[in-house]
């Protein structure tokens, strides 16, 4: 029994190891088929597909590639960044880079690190791995766009984590 135990959680810290080793690779940036996301946009309109990630995320060292969608009112997009300390250092840095706070989530509302702020547009941030996700909303309250943030954010980190080598 005792060596059982041992077998098992031996077992257990490689699959540790291979899911902490794991990281999400550029090229795979347009398998996540964000144009895509059930309950996110709104029907008929029109998806503005962007690779600009704005000058903090292109200049920042590390920081590999990304994509962005927006239309009306919502915005997603993804950052790769090489490591996943540098994707937690470049969110750290826009923390300290912008006017409007954003602030660290501390529910179990995402199971990875992960951000929000409420100023206009209502924003979720998620690091997941290498890379930054970021989920935006422009409306009135938080409150009321809330749960579309989260349910968003967890439905694109989970496309990061299966496309991750």
């Amino acid at each position: 029994m005792k060596k059982l135990i041992i077998f098992l959680f031996i077992i257990g810290l490689f699959a540790c190891e291979k899911n902490n080793s794991k990281i999400f690779n550029a090229e795979s940036l347009d398998d996540l088929n964000l144009a895509s996301i059930d309950g996110f946009w709104d029907a008929g309109i029109d998806i503005d597909t962007s690779y600009y990630m704005g000058a903090l995320w292109e200049r920042y060292t590390g920081f590999i590639g990304g994509i962005r969608l927006s239309g009306g009112e919502k915005n997603v997009s993804v950052s790769v960044f090489e490591t996943h300390e540098i994707a937690i250092n470049a969110m750290q840095a826009l923390i300290g880079d912008v006017a409007c706070v954003i602030t660290e989530g501390t529910t179990n509302e995402i199971k990875d690190t992960w951000w929000y702020s409420s100023c206009p547009p209502n924003l979720v941030f998620v690091c997941k791995l290498n890379t930054i996700i970021k989920v935006g909303i422009y409306s009135p309250a938080f409150s009321s766009v809330e749960d579309t943030l989260y349910r968003t954010a967890k439905d694109i980190a989970s496309r990061v984590f299966k496309l991750s080598e």
